[in-house]
């Protein structure tokens, strides 16, 4: 059984060292320590603690809780709550049409007046240089592009004219495309093998689940189709993630989702985003905060369960998680904290526009434009200071989560799609941290095999 309790900030007597605080999470005789503040994380067992407790650190533990950012020696600067980082952004999404063959029901782009239904090759070519002068001035040597849609491979072309320009600069570039997968002929897929192209399909969860949640313009099934894809994929060798937007209709079922998914399809990288409100939701679909334990419960204890029995499946949010909480040896932190918009990853439309999330294209929101050659690094710092995207979120609640530095408020674009003045967080995401952060923990203190599996990577557990 998890017991919290919380030990409060405390100085050594005749020493420099001072205890920042933290909050204690213990179960197993261990015990997982978090400071709030900077998400500083350290696991120790339970007599080290009772020596905490009674403020008795030996130079050993003094180190540790100094080098894992839980304490400070004043000649030392080691306090990561002042610690100031600069963003490099490495992914970038193009939107190169905004076309798509399904008419998902919670959809958030407006399809009805396009104002440029697919991106020209002389945009291609500007966007693709910005972000090469971008690299080479900050000498960053690998990057993640995006194609954007509307459905990308609807556009297939135009994302060979990407790959090319990218081949030709020098720069290691791994090219990623979210599809809904009915369009993936056989040839189209022997395409996408050669030329290395990363495809995340997607996909809702089994078919009744599909065919109600995302249908083609004139209400058509689509779940079909997309098994055909999928199929094309896997006869040229070509793997593949999976996508899932969870929806109140899907919450109740997800064990049967991720079966279907890892045991039928064969899929063991999934994402599963969870459906915000938006001023369209007309069916209903947006997730029940109610429901957010209860959900947490479900998919953790199914992952533990698939990977018990061999399938060695990751969710990437909870991947996501795991790494906010673990620290690795050297003693440095995940920097997956909240919203990464504009600060890890940057969007481009087809008129060559920047913004700072590709789910948020409101022209209040536009960093820059290509064209007018402004150096990204100084639009990024200069929105930072003055756009409405990047004000901290943070209500009352915040202030006493010990999750907030992994959460931050959530998602800025949920907060505005929400169009509400009395919320200033992402209630979704809190919900869902909230209660799925504590289950993480007790998953650490008592399984941290299946913990290395879900975060595919060995990890220093105990110091």
């Amino acid at each position: 059984m998890l017991k919290i309790n919380r030990l409060e900030p405390f100085k050594c007597k005749d020493s420099e060292f001072e205890f920042l605080g933290c909050d204690i999470y213990s179960d197993n005789n261990l015990s997982f320590l978090i400071n709030s503040s900077n998400a500083s994380t350290i696991l120790i067992k339970e007599d080290i603690l009772k020596n905490l407790y009674k403020h008795e650190l030996d130079e050993n533990l003094k180190f540790k809780l100094v080098q894992r950012g839980l304490a400070t020696f004043k000649s030392i600067h080691t306090n990561y709550t002042n610690f100031q980082y600069k963003y490099i952004p490495k992914h970038f999404c193009i939107e190169i049409t905004q076309n798509c063959n399904l008419r998902c029901k919670y959809c958030f782009r407006d399809f009805k007046n396009p104002t440029q239904n697919t991106i020209s090759k002389k945009m291609i070519e500007k966007i693709c240089n910005y972000i090469i002068t971008y690299c080479k001035k900050n000498k960053i040597n690998h990057i993640l592009i995006q194609p954007w849609g509307g459905e990308p491979l609807l556009c297939l072309d135009k994302i060979l004219i990407i790959k090319k320009c990218f081949d030709d600069s020098g720069i290691s570039t791994q090219i990623s495309v979210e599809t809904n997968g009915t369009l993936i002929t056989l040839e189209m897929a022997k395409t996408i093998h050669e030329n290395n192209i990363n495809i995340g399909i997607s996909l809702d969860g089994p078919e009744k689940i599909q065919n109600f949640q995302r249908t083609y313009h004139n209400d058509k099934p689509t779940f079909k189709d997309i098994i055909k894809g999928i199929k094309n994929l896997t006869k040229v060798g070509h793997s593949f993630g999976i996508l899932a937007v969870i929806t109140n209709y899907s919450t109740d079922v997800i064990e049967n989702i991720l079966d279907f998914f890892v045991k039928e399809l064969k899929c063991n990288n999934i994402r599963l985003n969870m459906i915000h409100p938006s001023k369209d939701n007309i069916y209903n679909m947006t997730f029940d905060t109610d429901k957010a334990d209860f959900f947490s419960d479900k998919l953790i204890n199914k992952l533990v369960s698939l990977n018990e029995e061999g399938h060695y499946v990751t969710e990437s949010n909870v991947k996501s998680k795991l790494a906010n909480l673990l620290v690795d040896s050297s003693g440095g932190f995940c920097k997956i904290q909240g919203c990464q918009y504009g600060k890890h990853l940057v969007a481009f439309d087809s008129k060559g526009n920047i913004y700072p999330c590709e789910l948020t294209q409101y022209p209040e929101e536009i960093l820059g434009n290509v064209e007018n050659e402004d150096d990204l690094d100084c639009l990024i710092s200069n929105s930072n200071k003055k756009q409405s995207f990047f004000i901290k979120v943070q209500e009352n609640q915040c202030k006493e989560c010990s999750f907030w530095y992994g959460c931050r408020g959530g998602c800025s674009s949920a907060v505005k799609y929400m169009n509400n003045p009395n919320v200033n967080i992402d209630l979704i995401q809190c919900s869902i941290n909230r209660s799925i952060y504590p289950k993480l923990i007790e998953l650490i203190l008592n399984k941290p095999s299946i913990v290395e599996k879900l975060i595919k990577r060995k990890i220093n557990f105990i110091h």
